[in-house]
């Protein structure tokens, strides 16, 4: 079996057990990119890989080859009752183990999510006549009742790749459309009594992305790609009509007060003719085509948009131009409307009053949800990473938004601008030169928060109502009042490294990976970067380094103890069919490298080495074993199932709990007697020189492959509420062969250790950091407070001993005034009676006193 069907048949196993009803599913991810390595992180225990088989760990950034396919997070624990508890990820190929968010006191912390095991499709959310919101995917028919909160799913008899749908005058779901050219795939039919879906027609034509409008006799018009049909439900039957007259797929169409159909724009018809300015005209009367107006720009997968004064107006379908549209059905012509402020293709539209709109597209990277005005073209952003383009407005504030690039729906407010209960569906990325740019402007009272979404949004508390922590993100804390406050104190995130992500997982639902208890740890994550034009390396390998930092905090009841945490890693170092592995205690560190010197296809001659390499941060300093296993195979050292699978994994043991032994060949005792170790393969004598000996992989005359490899570090314990941190490096290096990449990585990894361990800043490792300067002595009062004319008396507690400022601004941090404060005082006598009634802020600052108050004036 290759790599990728491997893969696909772990997918396709994960999938038969997927539920729709989903809780806080790990679905945003971020690029950690700052350096020579691009990797992908997501907000949960996976890492690395794309979910959908792809590796995501690309070094040198840009080369196209990547060094790992995929890694997890494995956690586990004995409590006091000797019951194991497992989390761990590896392929999710049952499901979820680690989940979105902190822990929580609330029993699910994302109820308003649907997720399906299929794709959704962009117009794939319709609303039905009786209240109830159907989802088409490839795979399954889902039925959401926004009410209740309950959800229904129905198989497809086949997978779909271009389904559509329309309801039928008597209520039920007529489905139709595929790509599998020229198959007229039958269509469907669904009720919405028990929602069983049974065969339709074969339809006359083959309709890839057509379009479906119900005409005044109830009849369906089906138009697209060669030809037109209208279906009849009540005799089940559909005939062929007068085809358009410029065959179109992806048009958008509407329909007319009159009961006339209009299509606008479409493109890619069989034969090809592409985006079309045309539009053109249904007689429902007559059943033939006629021409309409020419739009203004060419358009496919345009959206016509019905306001609720009756106007029609036309949007997107062009990357190449903002222009939008109004048509007036009256006068048969098309008139200008407010230009978008991004170019979208694809997009769906839902309509929120008389003038605007919501509008979900995923072609404004990361995608863009967000309301717009379609007569004065004022919008506003809403503010949800990784937007699809499926859509639909469920009522005055809420909706439900595509995740990009996942299967799944999540319901949003977009009058706040959160996600319903899933504000930590999110990775957050960070540079260090705009937290300093942010720290300058913030000085220069110029902060302009648009350029600065992360700093504002840094997630520093939780929500302590829901019994999340009230402190999570770290962040430099400039006036120590406890509060992230970036508008008002100038607080801004803490990080380490040149770039960095943050995110934070609890495994508080169920775990459908491992099958193993849940232990109720939340694990705050990040993972950072250095780059060398920036940061004095210790070693050039440090610009093809990344790290991960994991505070894990027990937030359960329960005391555990003989607890590991490691990572597994399917280390495809370019080509996965050639590679092998060893590990080094002395350094912490599990590796893979080329089992000849020529890596292909991949990085080719003199290939490089990889490793994973704990940290020494004083907690869990060292690397406890490194092990293996073989996915696909049933034996001793096969893929992981159950927790005690992964248990043993991470304490050196194969599945049947027998220890690893060094007896020159694959360790199992079953195999060959030898002393028992925690180290697969811990051997490199030779690789830079000389006769190679010890046991190694080589030594033990194994044959090239696909490897994984899980290193781990414990035992420790930890009683409720504690926390312990975990740190590790993941290093690449090339040397002139593949055995000198080995000792060109053991050589980087002790020099980036000693100078992690003994010379970087890791004080953001800390929830929350002390200010910088100036340093805060103490609060300060005024009076009288409210004042009713203005004039305040300042107490400082103790004199200035340099000249200072009082700064007044508004509640927004927006400086309204500055008075000079000189040395020498303790109290100050302020005017600021030219202020209107309202509540304002007060900082005094000199070299060594930064303090705020709030200030009411009355008048």
């Amino acid at each position: 079996m290759t790599r990728v069907s491997t893969i696909l048949v772990l997918l396709l196993i994960g999938l038969q057990f997927s539920s729709a009803f989903a809780q806080c599913q790990d679905n945003a991810f971020e690029l950690l990119d700052g350096n020579n390595v691009s990797a992908r992180f997501q907000n949960g225990g996976n890492l690395f890989w794309d979910m959908s088989g792809n590796p995501a760990y690309e070094v040198p950034k840009g080369g196209g080859v990547s060094a790992t396919f995929a890694s997890g997070i494995w956690l586990g624990g004995l409590d006091t009752q000797g019951n194991l508890h497992v989390a761990a990820s590896t392929y999710r190929q049952n499901g979820w183990d680690w989940y979105a968010g902190p822990s929580t006191d609330a029993v699910s912390s994302c109820e308003n999510t649907i997720a399906s095991p299929g794709d959704i499709f962009i117009n794939g959310i319709k609303q039905l006549s009786n209240g109830k919101v159907l989802v088409l995917t490839s795979n399954e028919i889902i039925v959401y009742n926004p009410q209740s909160g309950a959800i229904l799913t129905r198989p497809l008899p086949a997978t779909r790749a271009a389904l559509n749908a329309i309801e039928l005058p008597d209520g039920r779901i007529f489905m139709y459309g595929d790509d599998n050219y020229p198959t007229k795939n039958p269509s469907l039919l669904m009720d919405t009594v028990n929602y069983t879906i049974v065969g339709g027609p074969t339809l006359q034509w083959f309709h890839q992305e057509s379009s479906a409008d119900l005409l005044p006799n109830g009849k369906v018009l089906i138009a697209g790609i060669v030809g037109c049909e209208v279906y009849d439900p009540l005799t089940n039957i559909s005939t062929v009509v007068p085809d358009m007259l410029y065959a179109r797929t992806k048009h958008c169409t509407t329909t007319m007060p009159n009961g006339d159909i209009m299509a606008f724009g479409g493109g890619n018809s069989l034969g090809g003719t592409g985006a079309t300015l045309y539009s053109q005209r249904f007689d429902a009367v007559l059943g033939y085509w006629f021409p309409g107006p020419v739009l203004s720009v060419p358009r496919q997968r345009a959206q016509a948009t019905k306001m609720l004064d009756g106007t029609i107006w036309i949007s997107g379908g062009s990357v190449f131009n903002t222009v939008t549209q109004f048509y007036d059905a009256i006068a048969d012509s098309l008139l200008p409307a407010a230009p978008l402020p991004f170019k979208i293709n694809a997009h769906t539209v839902s309509v929120i009053d008389s003038h605007r709109v919501l509008i979900a597209s995923a072609d404004v990277f990361p995608g863009k949800l967000f309301t717009f005005n379609v007569h004065t073209g004022a919008f506003q952003n809403i503010g949800i990473q990784l937007v699809g383009n499926a859509s639909m407005r469920l009522d005055s504030a809420t909706a439900f938004v595509q995740v990009k690039d996942a299967h799944q729906l999540q319901r949003i407010n977009f009058k706040t601008n959160v996600q319903d209960d899933d504000r930590w569906q999110y990775v957050w990325k960070l540079n260090r030169s705009q937290i300093d740019q942010f720290k300058a402007d913030f000085l220069a009272n110029q902060v302009d928060f648009t350029q600065y979404p992360q700093v504002q949004n840094w997630p520093a508390h939780g929500n302590e109502a829901l019994g999340e922590d009230r402190n999570l993100a770290p962040f430099v804390d400039v006036n120590q009042d406890g509060l992230y406050r970036p508008a008002i104190d100038g607080d801004y995130p803490c990080i380490v490294g040149d770039q960095a992500l943050w995110w934070v997982m609890n495994d508080a639902g169920p775990h459908e990976e491992s099958n193993g208890r849940p232990l109720g740890m939340q694990v705050e994550a990040m993972a950072y970067a250095f780059d060398c034009s920036q940061t004095v390396c210790p070693d050039t390998s440090l610009e093809y380094t990344t790290m991960l930092h994991l505070e894990i905090t027990n937030h359960s009841d329960t005391a555990y103890h003989d607890m590991y945490v490691g990572s597994f890693h399917d280390t495809d170092l370019g080509s996965y069919a050639d590679d092998f592995i060893g590990s080094d205690s002395s350094l912490s560190l599990a590796f893979v490298y080329n089992g000849d010197n020529d890596d292909s296809p991949g990085y080719g001659i003199n290939p490089p080495a990889w490793g994973v390499s704990v940290l020494p941060n004083g907690q869990l300093g060292s690397m406890a074993g490194m092990m293996r296993f073989v996915a696909g195979l049933p034996t001793y050292n096969s893929q992981p199932l159950v927790g005690l699978d992964h248990y043993n994994y991470l304490r050196s043991r194969f599945l049947d709990s027998l220890h690893l032994v060094n007896n020159g060949l694959d360790g199992y005792p079953g195999t060959a007697p030898g002393p028992q170790t925690n180290f697969l393969f811990p051997s490199t004598d030779g690789f830079c020189g000389g006769a190679i000996t010890g046991w190694n992989e080589i030594t033990a005359n194994n044959a090239p492959y696909d490897r994984n490899m899980i290193e781990s570090t414990g035992p420790f314990s930890l009683q409720p509420g504690e926390s312990i941190q975990w740190d590790i490096a993941l290093i690449y290096a090339r040397d002139s062969s593949n055995l000198l990449s080995v000792c060109r990585l053991k050589s980087a990894t002790a020099a980036i250790q000693n100078w992690w361990q003994n010379q970087l800043d890791r004080g953001c490792f800390s929830t929350v950091v002390a200010r910088e300067e100036p340093q805060i002595t103490q609060a300060f009062q005024v009076y009288p407070n409210p004042s009713g004319d203005g004039r305040v008396t300042l107490d400082l507690g103790q004199a200035l001993l340099a000249d200072g400022q009082l700064e007044v601004m508004d509640m927004q941090g927006r400086r309204l005034q500055v008075r000079a404060l000189p040395a020498g005082a303790q109290r100050y006598q302020v005017q600021l009676q030219d202020l209107p009634a309202g509540m304002y802020l007060l900082r005094v600052q000199d070299e060594s006193h930064s303090a705020t108050q709030r200030l009411i004036v009355q008048h």
